[in-house]
């Protein structure tokens, strides 16, 4: 299956036209991966910079964590700076 970077979660909580699937609750299943518009997955990745859909490796899971660790002082400057 295709990656889905957890980038595209804000964008699917809050554009109009994924109202959808807000209302499902993010609940796929196989068929809708199926019926999924590959050309905009193709879009999105082209406009990243790569020249096909990134497939994950075998061994990877897919399960991510967050770090939830307190930010050190770069961090906290960097988000000062995009705040300001």
């Amino acid at each position: 299956a295709p990656i889905l970077f957890t980038q595209w979660m804000p964008q699917l909580e809050v554009y109009e036209k994924y109202a959808d699937q807000r209302e499902r609750g993010f609940q796929w299943t196989w068929n809708d991966v199926e019926a999924a518009d590959v050309n905009e997955l193709k879009k999105y990745y082209h406009g990243i910079g790569y020249d096909s859909i990134p497939k994950k490796e075998s061994s990877e899971t897919g399960i991510i964590t967050l770090d939830e660790s307190p930010m050190d002082d770069e961090e906290r400057e960097m988000m000062a700076l995009e705040n300001w």
